[in-house]
C-alpha cells in the first residue's frame, strides 16, 4: 500500500489551502466528514474491503475512483494513517478522510522516501472512499464449504480438499512429476483456467494459441504458488480433487492478470492426477 502515497502528484501545482468545513479531527491526527452512514459491519485487521477510492492532492488526482478496489486491512502505520480511519467506517459508508502530510512525513516507513519533495508540510492528502463491502476471507470459505460440503474440513495445510475419487497408486514426492488435467475456477464458478479444449469452449476462455490435453507438473516447484506445493505431496496416481484455496495461498494481493483472476481472490483448482514418476 505505501507505493500508494508515492505516485506522481505533480511539481507545477500552486499550494492551495485545504477547506475541511464539516470534518471532525479525530485524536488520531486525521481529519474525517461522512457523507452518508451504512449499517454493515466494520472492518477488523485482516478482512478484506471492496471500495471506490479516490485519492488526491491539491490539484493533482494520485487515484482515480474509476473501478472498485480490493485492499486487506492492515495495522496503522503512523499516527493518523489511512487505515485508521477505515476501521472506523461500515459497510455503505461514504467518507472523506484527510490524511495529514505531517504525520506521513515523520512516519519511520516514509522518512527514507524524502516525500518533502512531492508534499508541503501543514497540508493533507485527500481520499474520498466509498465502502461497498467488508468480508474475512477465511470466513467467507468456511460459509461456502458449509453450504457446498458441510463434512469437509480444512486440511491443516490450509485449504479444503474434495475428493471426487481416490486412487490407489504411489504418493508424489518432492520432485516428482505429475501428468494432470487440471481446472481452476472462481467461487461463483467462472472457469478461468483449463487444460480440456472442451471445457474451455463451454467456459468461453477457448484460446486457439494453447495446446490442450494433460499438462506436467514438479512437485515442489518454487514457481508455483505455495498452495499447489502444499497440496501436490498430498495427491496419489488416480486422484480427482477438487481444492479451494485462499488467496493468500495462490495469487494474493496481485491476483492473476492473465487469467483474469482479481486480487485477493479464493479459488477452487480440480486436478486428476493421470500418472505420477
Amino acid at each position: 500500500m505505501g507505493a500508494l502515497w508515492l505516485m506522481s502528484c505533480g511539481s507545477s501545482n500552486q499550494e492551495k489551502t485545504t477547506k475541511d468545513d464539516g470534518f471532525r479531527t479525530d485524536e488520531s491526527g486525521f481529519k474525517i466528514k461522512i457523507d452518508k452512514r451504512g449499517n454493515g459491519k466494520s472492518p477488523q485487521v485482516g478482512d478484506l474491503i471492496q471500495l471506490v477510492w479516490k485519492q488526491s492532492y491539491q490539484d493533482s488526482v494520485m487515484r482515480n475512483a474509476n473501478e472498485e478496489l480490493t485492499i486487506q486491512m492492515t495495522n496503522p502505520e503512523f499516527h493518523g494513517d489511512l487505515f485508521q480511519a477505515l476501521l472506523g467506517l461500515k459497510e455503505g459508508d461514504s467518507a472523506t478522510i484527510l490524511v495529514p502530510v505531517d504525520s506521513l512525513l515523520s512516519s519511520e516507513k516514509y522518512r527514507k522516501a524524502d516525500l518533502s519533495k512531492l508534499f508541503k508540510p501543514k497540508t493533507y492528502i485527500r481520499n474520498d472512499v466509498v465502502i461497498h463491502r467488508v468480508y474475512n476471507e477465511d470466513q467467507l470459505l468456511a460459509d461456502t464449504m458449509k453450504v457446498r460440503h458441510p463434512d469437509v474440513a480444512m486440511n491443516p495445510q490450509g485449504f479444503y480438499v474434495v475428493y471426487l475419487k481416490k486412487g490407489n497408486g504411489p504418493l508424489a514426492k518432492l520432485g516428482s512429476k505429475m501428468k494432470v488435467h487440471q481446472n481452476g475456477f472462481m467461487l461463483d464458478g467462472t472457469l478461468f483456467s483449463s487444460t480440456d479444449a472442451v471445457k474451455a469452449k463451454d467456459g468461453a476462455i477457448f484460446n486457439p494459441s494453447i495446446e490442450y490435453g494433460p499438462i506436467e507438473l514438479e512437485v515442489g516447484n518454487k514457481n508455483y504458488p505455495p498452495g499447489w506445493n502444499r497440496l501436490f505431496p498430498l495427491l496419489h496416481k488416480g486422484d480427482q480433487v477438487q481444492v479451494y484455496f485462499p488467496s493468500y495461498l495462490m495469487f494474493g494481493p496481485k491476483g492473476e492478470p492473465f487469467y483474469g483472476v482479481p486480487p485477493f481472490t479464493s479459488v477452487v483448482y480440480e486436478f486428476n492426477v493421470l500418472d505420477l514418476k
